[in-house]
């Protein structure tokens, strides 16, 4: 189908779904990044009846400026260096080695008891030893650490090591893993199981209602099953979003929903590991400046001899100048204000939705 049809096909759907959007009080959005020259040519690989659903999967997805996303990390990490005693000890989420198994320590310490750890923390950064030159998402975050640590030294610390957490002046109380996107919430999870690999971690822990250390996770979005799964970590770690991550399933009714995984399913390029919606079959549907997520479906981002992805590679560099969300305030997750238990420094933070809607 010509580039000039699929535009036809795309207003009249558009149309649609702007009326019944404004009969239910919501606006569409992304109407920008769906004209785009790019985005054309993608829904032009589907057959005309299936376009009109991916162009409903497009308006519902969450499209991240890198402003956006900077700015609203750095706002989160400042609310909570306001809210707690003692500093902020400030981790940049990233894969663990080794892969399929649980990972290594956070920190080091010995193999034999007493299992004192010790060192400097960990780094930030690690390439994939197989692929030197490339960094991810963590690359991005990484460094809005470094500047929120430049700039308040008083409130953050980057990456601090059991040297460092053991020091009573300037006690670092509060550990904090940020992060781009809570998905399935595995990989915020191997963080804090690395954390919880350590000895001396775990003698913290057991003493926290005296010495106050608590966990959290700071990130621009979360599925509701990642953000879940994090939440229910042995290390309690509180979980504070900016924006719900909307997934397929929460984007549609279950008639919708279904039509959209099987066009998913029917088009995606089969090769790999991940599945059809993406890692774990998330059917996540957001994309960052920095790039898209591998929870979201395989079409958007996979190759094959007759498919060319959106974001080819998960690399969003051709479309992200049309990434403009604007945040309505009824979506963005507040945060509650801390509680603290008499006699103790320990604290109990609470967040929820300002909005029920997904």
């Amino acid at each position: 189908m010509s580039e000039s049809a699929v535009g036809a096909n795309i207003n009249s759907f558009k149309i649609l779904i702007v009326e019944k959007n404004l009969k239910e009080g919501r606006v569409a959005g992304n109407n920008k990044f769906i004209e785009y020259s790019a985005t054309k040519a993608w829904l032009a690989q589907f057959d005309p009846k299936s376009q009109g659903s991916m162009v409903k999967m497009l308006q519902a997805m969450r499209l991240v400026s890198r402003d956006q996303f900077s700015e609203s990390i750095r706002t989160r990490l400042l609310q909570v260096s306001e809210k707690v005693g003692g500093r902020v000890g400030l981790y940049v989420e990233r894969e663990l080695p080794p892969k399929n198994h649980p990972p290594e320590p956070l920190f080091l310490q010995p193999d034999i008891p007493p299992r004192r750890a010790y060192g400097p923390g960990p780094d930030p950064i690690r390439p994939d030893a197989g692929k030197p030159a490339e960094v991810g998402s963590e690359g991005i975050v990484a460094q809005l650490v470094s500047e929120l640590c430049l700039e308040f030294p008083k409130k953050f610390v980057n990456h601090p090591g059991p040297d460092q957490l053991r020091k009573k002046k300037k006690p670092i109380n509060n550990l904090i893993l940020v992060t781009d996107l809570i998905g399935s919430g595995e990989r915020a999870e191997r963080y804090l199981d690395a954390f919880w690999s350590v000895c001396s971690v775990k003698s913290w822990w057991s003493g926290r209602i005296s010495n106050g250390l608590s966990f959290g996770v700071v990130g621009y979005s979360a599925t509701p099953a990642g953000r879940k799964r994090v939440k229910s970590h042995r290390l309690s770690p509180d979980v504070l979003i900016v924006a719900e991550c909307p997934t397929i399933d929460t984007s549609f009714d279950e008639k919708q929903a279904r039509e959209i995984k099987d066009i998913c399913t029917k088009y995606a390029p089969s090769s790999g590991p991940i599945g059809a919606l993406g890692f774990q079959n998330t059917g996540a549907l957001i994309a960052f400046a920095h790039g898209a997520p591998n929870n979201v479906p395989r079409i958007l981002y996979s190759f094959s001899n007759s498919w060319t992805p959106l974001f080819a590679r998960r690399k969003t560099s051709a479309t992200r100048t049309d990434f403009d969300e604007q945040l309505d305030p009824e979506e963005v997750v507040a945060p509650a204000k801390p509680r603290f238990f008499p006699g103790s420094r320990i604290r109990l933070s609470l967040y929820w939705p300002m909005s029920t809607k997904n």
